[in-house]
């Protein structure tokens, strides 16, 4: 194996010859670098084989945290305080009505099922105060449904759901078979039998006849009964005396049994309530001995498939206290319905459709020979409501029409009673009659000892403006049609889709039946006729887009010749002229002939009209309108047709905005103190840091410089051979900070508890005196040194402004004496500032002065002009003192370099200069003072002082200083 820092092992083709690198390897080299393949791939197999195991066992940690972080949550929630459930909220009442509405109490088919998918079940099963809760309402277990195909293992749960029942009366449903009842599933119910208050029996006869011919069974609470009769009807059905509260019985013929009345023995005389269910082929005939036994009833519903009934075999029945009826069959009930004498009836149902007439035939006779027979207490008028209700709901809305001379009022129906109209007082007692409807009048006319609006006959009487908003609808069942003026000018048999149903999928409909929801396809023929329209549509834009690429002027062949027989009309004795055969051939046009009509374009016509706009007629204006138009010539431009310039004030003036009263928000004022507050109080806050930094800088080099002089005094004395000195107490509380600064645990053995007394008011107060002084010798040396950088004039002007400043101090001393005039008098720097600050500039411009000190070119050519008192021999000096010597000395070439050819650029251009040299004022910041004003008024978080950092970065500054 070669070494890892060997040639070979890195590149093994940099050891051979030049010659043979970039050739073929020989066999030296290839036996090497098969050698260093193999060791290549032996390390490779060792890495993975490494992979592999931190893998597994860095899966195996992961495990570990999982459960680790499982057990800690479930320790963390034994400590957190569970939060109250939410039965703990609730009051036990209100769950109690919640868990009443959850279960199916009513009676009939469909209670609970004795399983585990019924409602007490499932709600026991949430938690145990749901359990417990439902455990101690026996309304919930008051009901119970057993279903078919019923085992005996269900039994234990069956005994369970009726002793959780307690005493609550019970409303049982059993379903069965003969085949596959058992018998032992009704011991319970007939244990339970004085308990039954609703009994829905869906039996063979044979269990049921002999569940009621037990001895035992105590039926009396029990007051609605459903029997449902199959098998044997030989075996006879009868409740004991005990069903003394029996007043309503259900029952239902299986498909292949009549209702044998014979074998039932149900206390029918106590009944108030009967219905008979006939399925198959059954008849009425087959209960009508029951509706004779039962005197007291008031309700009785029949359902049959036929209701042909032999009225000649039975008597008239005659049922004194039946007050509704209701009918519902396949075929005509007039024969039912003419054996009854119902003297108390009050509503009648009559559900039926005629195989022949399909409901064309209604037995209005037989009900009309009804009511004759019976005399009840319906009116004919109630009568006629009662059918008006018995007849089906309209499939289609009627369509409402706009047109009021269409409507059509409907025709008196025969229960319409007569019109009684009220007579007119006879003459003279018409003094307090009023007439105030249409039939006041009767016939004639209007009564003038009346003086009141009178419009007999509704003459003269003007008729109710219709607008445009629609009237409010209904549909059949009183509904508000509120889309009603979405249907409004629409076909009959458009679909629109105007309620929230519309946007309901048809699967999840509720008022639709599973034919409604299924999609007809279309028929073969209707498919046709959809592709064969199609097709022309499709064929109709073909052809319009090729006719539309083709040329339309294209002229065709010769025109088409027709013979047309022509006879005169007159012929006016004239035999050559009697008919005559004309040849009509159409010209042929040249297609380069020019156009022989010029297309000239007509103005277009006036449009329509725009609406009159009524306006108040013109009148003249009145002074105080005159006065009020009148426009100030300051802001008008038809008073100021000069243009002359206008101040601004003036215009501000006439604007009006001096009149309006400008309120200022209080929240501005508010707003402006806190951030002046803030300002002055974070300043504060930086001023405090700085200087508690500076102490804290200040005190430690005093313990670091006295640490050093310890130090230094220590070396000295053990270098002379002297013996150290004791160490007093403030050395080793130098010592202590100073190696507390360097982070050292030392010396904290003994001194630990010892507490530091804490200085004295006294001290402290010394101690401010004394910072106080030192900042006063302070900034007086900074003063001195300021005053020693200054230049002399800025000295003297220094000077001069100290001494103007104590010049009331010499006038109160008496040491100044200054001149007795009027001006000196007075002391400048007692005037009012504000109203020459006013007036004068602002305080930000930097103008010294307001106007020239030599204004004028008569001011500056004094000034630079030669005195007239020149002194002898100097006269060439000043060029004779006139203006001509002076500008030929000027222009004189006193050194003979000759005149400049060509000199500064522009400075031909230059105007010749009249007075001094004027100066542009610099508008820029030159020195930066602008700048450094903006940053002294907003203010930094930190200060510029650098020292007032901490001792470690100090500490690291002075090292880098060293370093460099």
């Amino acid at each position: 194996m070669f070494p890892k820092d060997s040639m070979m092992y890195n590149n093994p083709a940099t050891q051979f010859a030049p010659a043979q690198f970039f050739g073929m390897p020989s066999d030296e080299q290839t036996l090497h670098i098969m050698q260093v393949i193999r060791v290549r791939e032996d390390e490779l197999t060792r890495i993975d084989a490494d992979i592999a195991q931190l893998r597994k066992v860095l899966a195996r940690l992961l495990d570990n945290r999982a459960d680790i972080r499982a057990s800690l949550e479930a320790h963390k929630s034994m400590l957190t305080p569970p939060e109250p459930p939410a039965i703990d909220r609730i009051p036990p009442e209100v769950w109690g009505l919640i868990f009443e509405a959850c279960n199916d109490v009513t009676w009939g088919p469909g209670l609970p099922k004795v399983d585990c998918n019924s409602a007490p079940m499932l709600l026991g099963q949430v938690c145990s105060g749901w359990r417990a809760m439902v455990l101690e309402m026996p309304r919930l277990w008051a009901s119970i449904c057993v279903p078919k195909h019923t085992k005996l293992t269900v039994l234990p749960l069956l005994e369970l759901w009726l002793e959780r029942s307690g005493s609550m009366p019970l409303s049982i449903e059993i379903h069965g078979r003969s085949h596959d009842l058992p018998p032992a599933l009704l011991e319970p119910f007939a244990a339970h039998s004085s308990r039954w208050k609703n009994a829905a029996l869906f039996l063979p006869d044979e269990s049921t006849s002999a569940l009621f011919s037990r001895p035992d069974l105590d039926l009396s609470m029990l007051s609605n009964l459903m029997l449902r009769q199959s098998g044997n009807p030989r075996n006879r059905i009868a409740t004991n005396e005990t069903a003394s509260q029996l007043r309503s019985v259900s029952l239902i013929a299986s498909r292949h049994r009549p209702i044998n009345t014979a074998y039932l023995d149900l206390s029918w005389a106590q009944l108030t309530k009967l219905s008979m269910t006939f399925v198959e082929e059954r008849r009425i005939d087959d209960g009508y001995d029951v509706l004779a036994q039962c005197s007291s009833l008031t309700h009785l519903s029949l359902v049959a498939r036929e209701s042909q009934f032999d009225s000649t075999r039975h008597p008239l029945l005659r049922l004194d206290n039946l007050t509704s009826l209701q009918i519902v069959c396949l075929s005509d009930p007039r024969s039912f319905i003419e054996c009854l004498i119902l003297p108390s009836l009050l509503q009648l149902d009559i559900d039926f459709v005629s195989a022949s007439n399909r409901g064309e035939a209604w037995p209005k006779e037989e009900l009309m020979d009804l009511w004759a027979r019976s005399d009840c207490p319906v009116s004919l008028s109630g009568m006629a409501t009662a059918l008006a209700a018995l007849l089906p709901q309209p499939t289609y809305a009627p369509a409402v029409s706009d047109d009021e001379d269409d409507f059509q009022q409907p025709a008196p129906s025969q229960s319409q009673s007569l019109i009684s109209r009220n007579a007119a007082p006879p003459y003279g007692q018409r003094s307090t009659w009023r007439p105030t409807k249409a039939e006041d009048f009767g016939d004639g006319g209007a009564f003038p000892e009346c003086h009141v609006a009178q419009y007999p006959l509704e003459m003269g009487k003007k008729k109710a403006s219709s607008g445009n908003t629609l009237a409010l609808q209904v549909d059949s069942e009183g509904n508000i049609r509120y889309d009603a003026i979405a249907h409004q000018g629409q076909a009959p048999g458009k679909t629109i889709q105007s309620q929230f149903k519309d946007l309901v999928p048809l699967a999840h409909r509720k008022d639709l039946d599973e034919s409604a929801r299924d999609m007809e396809r279309p028929s073969e023929d209707e498919v046709q006729a959809t592709a064969d329209k199609t097709r022309l549509a499709l064929e109709k834009l073909t052809t319009g887009k090729i006719k539309a690429a083709q040329p339309k002027n294209v002229p065709g062949g010769p025109g088409k010749t027709a013979f047309i027989r022509y006879t005169p009309g007159q012929q006016n004795g004239s035999s050559s002229l009697q008919q005559r055969i004309i040849k009509m051939t159409d010209v042929v046009e040249d297609p380069l002939e020019p156009p022989r009509f010029k297309h000239k374009k007509i103005p277009r016509g006036p449009p329509t009209p725009p609406p009159p706009v009524l306006r108040s007629p013109p009148r003249k204006a009145t002074a105080a309108e005159q006065k009020e138009w009148m426009i100030p010539p300051c802001i008008s431009n038809w008073k100021n047709n000069k243009g002359f310039t206008i101040p601004l004030d003036k215009r501000l003036a006439a604007d009006g905005r001096g009149l309006q009263d400008v309120h200022i928000n209080d929240n501005f004022a508010k707003f402006s103190e806190a951030l002046f507050v803030a300002d002055r109080h974070a300043r504060e806050e930086v001023r405090q840091r700085s200087l508690m930094q500076q102490k804290l800088a200040q005190k430690e080099k005093a313990s670091k410089e006295e640490n050093l002089r310890l130090l230094a005094q220590r070396a000295r004395e053990e270098r002379g051979g002297l013996a150290p000195s004791k160490p007093t107490a403030e050395s080793r509380a130098a010592m202590k900070s100073t190696l507390a600064d360097y982070g050292s645990d030392s010396g904290s053995g003994s001194d630990a508890g010892e507490e530091s007394d804490a200085p004295s008011e006294e001290d402290e107060e010394a101690r401010k005196i004394r910072d106080d002084m030192r900042a006063e010798k302070r900034r007086e040396r900074e003063r001195e040194m300021r005053m020693s950088n200054m230049g002399a004039e800025q000295r003297a002007k220094q000077l001069a402004r100290q001494q103007n400043r104590d010049i009331s101090e010499k006038v109160a001393l008496g040491l100044a004496k200054p001149t007795l005039s009027k001006e000196s008098m007075l002391d400048s720097r007692l005037f009012n500032q504000e109203s020459l600050g006013g007036s004068f500039a602002d305080e930000d411009s930097y103008n010294l002065y307001d106007r020239p000190l030599f204004h004028g070119s008569t001011a500056a050519a004094a000034i630079y002009k030669a005195s007239a008192n020149i002194t002898e021999g100097n006269e060439e000096s000043f060029g004779g003192g006139t203006e001509d010597g002076i500008g030929k000395a000027l222009n004189n070439d006193r050194f003979g370099l000759g005149q400049a050819k060509v000199g500064f650029e522009g400075a031909s251009e230059q105007e010749i200069r009249e007075g001094p040299v004027q100066f542009e004022k610099d508008s820029g910041d030159v020195f930066g003072l602008d700048k450094f004003l903006d940053e002294a008024k907003t203010g930094k978080k930190r200060g510029l002082d650098t020292g007032a950092g901490g001792a470690r970065k100090r500490q690291q500054l002075d090292k880098a200083n060293e370093m460099d």
